[in-house]
């Protein structure tokens, strides 16, 4: 990691929208990104979803199980083959890095967009970081 500042252990933010990096998988990033994790870590941990996650069963089990029948998004995945769910279904790392490109080209980075777009200041932030992170050691 480049950063001076060592993670505690997190669990992976992960949420998925069909194609595209989920509002959740978003803001996880961005706040790992505003506290000082490396992008390429956050990126990489993203990606790791699909090592650990089989997303295609879950949406299996949820259409079968847990009454998500009525979701429209659920329901708009099950009306199409196993073939053509997958790439939705994918933690493409694509996915992500295009989303925090567009938040650096709008507003300078993750923590323009937290600040300028949601009000969580620098100050704010260092609370964060503070409640958080550690200093790695040695």
């Amino acid at each position: 990691m480049n950063s001076p500042l060592a993670p505690r252990p997190y669990s992976s933010f992960r949420s998925h929208r069909a194609g595209r990096a989920s509002p959740l998988a978003v803001l996880g990033a961005v706040i790992l990104l505003a506290l000082g994790v490396d992008r390429e870590i956050v990126v990489d941990d993203y990606a790791l979803s699909d090592k650990f996650v089989d997303y295609e069963a879950a949406i299996m089990r949820a259409n079968k199980n847990s009454g998500l029948v009525d979701d429209e998004a659920n329901n708009s995945l099950m009306k199409v083959t196993a073939a053509i769910r997958a790439p939705l279904l994918a933690s493409d790392p694509v996915y992500l890095q295009a989303t925090l490109q567009q938040l650096d080209t709008d507003y300078g980075s993750p923590a323009g967009f937290l600040d300028k777009k949601l009000g969580v200041n620098s100050a704010a932030l260092d609370k964060l970081r503070d409640q958080y992170l550690e200093s790695p050691p040695g």
